[in-house]
């Protein structure tokens, strides 16, 4: 963060966590999403979730909840079901952390391919955007047309 919210005349000192342990700003939306050796943040004027998964075996279990287009999304998806499963994945879990609603609300997200969110059979006015780094899917959810930036440390 000390690194990053400068360029959006920001600092880290200025950041403080809810009681979930979500980052906040005055006047910045932030989201984090770290594990494995890989550290996501999403910056944003307005608010933005993100998250990022190493690609791994297909949670059967889990694909078992996705929604029926989600699923013919895994099944069709040329890059293997794997990586497609992770789209899914990091999209509900970006959106998710955007609304600040939490893993409880899950089942009631569908994302598409192409990135859409709908919710109660509504388009939502945001989109995710995937990245794939190597072994990691990254998601980011936002009302703004995303972009990418890498920054090694």
């Amino acid at each position: 963060m000390a690194r990053i919210l400068p360029r959006f005349g920001a600092s880290a000192e200025e950041v403080f966590c809810d009681e979930r342990g979500k980052p906040l700003h005055p006047k910045l939306s932030l989201s984090l999403a770290h594990g494995g050796g890989m550290a996501v943040l999403a910056v944003g004027e307005r608010a933005a979730g993100c998250d990022a998964e190493r690609v791994s075996c297909v949670r059967e279990g889990v694909l078992r909840r996705f929604s029926e287009g989600e699923r013919a999304f895994v099944e069709g998806f040329p890059e293997g079901r794997e990586r497609a499963f992770c789209r899914i994945w990091t999209g509900k879990e970006s959106y998710l952390k955007l609304t600040g609603e939490g893993v409880s609300r899950w089942r009631e997200v569908e994302i598409d391919g192409a990135g859409r969110v709908r919710r109660g059979g509504e388009v939502l006015p945001v989109t995710v955007k995937w990245k794939d780094a190597g072994e990691w899917i990254v998601a980011v959810c936002s009302e703004d047309d995303a972009a990418f930036e890498e920054v090694n440390i």
